[in-house]
């Protein structure tokens, strides 16, 4: 199988890319189709990207510089004949309308997702629909894919907590025993709906009252409940080296639900390249656009969606 992979990649497909668009409530959303030429009816991978303002190819405008990771995906999909939609999340690139009078809540994320994938299906194009997450996209991948007629999921360093759970041992290493207990207690609070929970001053600039809600909305969904309720073919996939979605929390995905494909790839970081561990490291990379995907990932992903039923 591997020799095949590597085959695939010698013989690389042309592509070509178009822009696509599609209504989501009172949002209209832009992306980018990418479709091999000269193959019938391929395979077709939504990519949905990660949190915060990220854009279709996987950069985000609060990082100086491009790592492009998402549009390398996309690439390397097209290089194999297998088509590829990567959208701008809504308030973000081309996608930046936001729906007026109400603020972002998760779902709404979810129902684009789902939206690009009755798209895809209402196309008649694809032979197989595959729904693609990284980070927090792989939580909307799951359960867009629940809504949907989705063939199949790959998520791309997601993890298996709770986002409350995530944000505390994130934010907590850099506080001390007090700070990291006041942080708990208010997102514990945020977390049950309670009147009025304010962040702690020392990381308030973190929450501005403009995500909060966005974050107890995703707050009701736990990745490692939300994985058990999946009925189609699952690929989890993450790396050794990655400092915001540890390999563990992957590992932890992955054993939540039976079948589930495991691959965990040595030396990879968050925004799948392959670095040193250290952290400064780690940041550089995030906005090196130099940096080539790490080697094992896309082999790896080819083959899960080559065996699809």
């Amino acid at each position: 199988m591997l020799l095949v992979c590597c085959f695939a990649w010698l013989q690389a497909v042309q592509a070509s890319e178009t822009g696509a668009s599609v209504q989501s409530g009172q949002m209209t959303l832009m992306g980018s189709l990418e479709t091999p030429e000269g193959v019938e009816k391929p395979p077709v991978v939504l990519i949905i990207a990660g949190s915060g303002p990220t854009d279709r190819d996987g950069n985000s405008r609060m990082i100086p510089g491009k790592n492009n990771s998402l549009r390398m995906v996309a690439e390397a999909l097209s290089a194999a004949g297998i088509a590829s939609l990567r959208y701008d999340k809504r308030g973000v690139g081309a996608s930046l309308q936001l729906q007026a009078g109400r603020d972002l809540q998760f779902d709404d994320y979810v129902g684009d997702a789902a939206a690009w994938i009755d798209w895809l299906q209402q196309s008649g194009k694809f032979s197989r629909i595959i729904v693609l997450g990284h980070s927090e996209g792989s939580l909307i991948a799951m359960l867009a894919a629940q809504r949907t007629k989705a063939n199949a999921v790959i998520s791309l360093c997601g993890p298996a907590d709770n986002i409350a759970d995530i944000l505390q041992w994130q934010v907590s290493r850099a506080l001390d025993r007090e700070g990291s207990a006041a942080h708990q207690r208010f997102l514990e609070d945020l977390k049950n709906g309670k009147a009025g929970a304010e962040p702690p001053a020392t990381v308030a600039r973190i929450y501005p009252p403009s995500v909060r809600g966005f974050l107890r909305s995703a707050m009701a969904y736990t990745p490692s409940d939300e994985i058990r309720k999946l009925r189609v073919p699952v690929l989890t996939v993450g790396g050794t080296h990655d400092i915001q979605v540890t390999d563990e929390q992957v590992r932890k995905l992955a054993a939540s639900h039976d079948g589930v494909r495991l691959v965990v790839i040595d030396g990879m970081n968050h925004v799948l390249k392959t670095t040193a561990a250290a952290p400064a490291v780690q940041i550089s990379s995030y906005g090196d656009p130099s940096l080539p995907l790490a080697s094992a990932l896309m082999p790896q992903v080819l083959d899960f969606i080559r065996l699809l039923p």
